[in-house]
């Protein structure tokens, strides 16, 4: 996959109540797909995702999926169908998050070329 990350751009813990982990990602170059990757260690309930689409935007309908290590969309879908032109805020009513799972970020559903989003998670850690 030439070109294309996903970056951890800030992971602000709760204080005093909601943490924020921002991502950066890039799509492949060739192919438009992006890289899986591995959120840091947290423990809490996602309570929404944002999703905002950068200049060169994914295909519409787009998805973002978060899976604990036994294959769990720990979003629940609410990822599923995002906006190519829209920034949206997606509300999530079945996160929750040990700190023992390993979290897999997955953006699927697009087939354009070096397309840019900015990613969101929002978490709470009253559970």
């Amino acid at each position: 996959m030439a070109g294309s990350s996903v970056t951890l751009t800030q992971h602000s813990v709760p204080d005093p109540v909601v943490g924020v982990i921002v991502v950066a990602a890039v799509a492949d170059d060739a192919d438009g797909s992006f890289p899986t990757f591995i959120l840091p260690e947290f423990e809490g309930r996602i309570f929404a995702v944002d999703s905002d689409p950068g200049a060169t935007a994914p295909t519409d309908n787009y998805d973002v999926a978060i899976t604990n290590q036994r294959g769990l969309d720990v979003l629940g879908a609410a990822g599923a169908n995002r906006d190519t032109a829209n920034s949206e805020r997606a509300a999530v009513t079945s996160g929750y998050v040990d700190r023992t799972d390993t979290l897999t970020l997955a953006i699927t559903g697009n087939s354009v070329n070096d397309a840019t989003l900015t990613l969101a998670v929002l978490y709470t850690q009253d559970m």
